[in-house]
C-alpha cells in the first residue's frame, strides 16, 4: 500500500479517471485508507474534485438498504434464512450505470451492516448486480470508478467490520498519513 498526503488525493483521481473515462469496459476501484483525524476531509476533496470533472456523474453514499415486506398493511424485513436481505432499488442501478459515472463509499468499513459491505461485492469486482428481490442481472459497465473510504483494521474503531481479502484486492490502496 503506498503511502500519499491527503493533498495528493485528487491527483491520484484525475491520473485514474484519465485511464477509464470514456473508455469501454474498462474500471478503477480506488481506497484511501485513513485514521478519522484525516478522513473528516475526505468529503470534502471528492465534492471539490467532482466540481472540476464535468463529465462524470458522482453519487455519494450509497449502500443497499433493507428490503421490507408489508404483511396485513405493515412493513416487516424480509428475512432470509433468519437474515436481513439488503438490496439496491433498480433506480440507484440506473443512477450506478449513467455515462461516466462514479460511486463513493465513505467509511466503508464502519456503521454499515457488514452484509450490506458485502453486497457490494460484484459491482466493485465485476460491475454487475443481481438483486436478491427479482432474477434480474444489471451490467454497469458505465461504472467507471469506486472510491471507497476505510479506517485501519489495526485501530479498532467501534463499528469497524472486517472487509474480505477477496475484497479488499479488488482496490488499488492508498494509506493517507497526512
Amino acid at each position: 500500500m503506498q503511502q500519499i498526503k491527503s493533498n495528493q488525493i485528487e491527483e491520484i483521481l484525475d491520473k485514474s479517471l484519465q485511464k477509464c473515462i470514456n473508455v469501454e469496459k474498462n474500471f478503477i476501484n480506488i481506497m484511501f485508507v485513513a485514521e478519522a483525524k484525516y478522513e473528516k476531509n475526505f468529503h470534502r476533496i471528492f465534492n471539490e474534485w467532482a466540481n472540476q470533472c464535468k463529465d462524470i456523474s458522482m453519487r455519494f453514499g450509497s449502500y443497499p438498504s433493507v428490503l421490507h415486506k408489508e404483511v396485513n398493511g405493515i412493513l416487516y424485513p424480509d428475512l432470509k434464512n433468519g437474515e436481513k436481505q439488503y438490496c439496491y432499488a433498480n433506480d440507484d442501478m440506473q443512477v450506478f450505470n449513467r455515462e461516466n459515472s462514479v460511486v463513493i463509499f465513505e467509511r466503508f468499513n464502519w456503521g454499515q451492516a457488514e452484509k450490506a459491505v458485502l453486497d457490494t461485492k460484484d459491482i466493485i469486482k465485476e460491475r454487475t448486480y443481481s438483486p436478491c428481490y427479482n432474477n434480474n442481472t444489471y451490467s454497469l459497465e458505465n461504472l467507471k470508478m469506486v472510491i471507497a473510504t476505510v479506517y485501519p483494521d489495526e485501530i479498532g474503531y467501534q463499528h469497524n467490520i472486517q472487509l474480505p481479502k477477496e475484497l479488499l484486492d479488488c482496490f488499488e490502496k492508498y494509506e493517507v498519513i497526512g
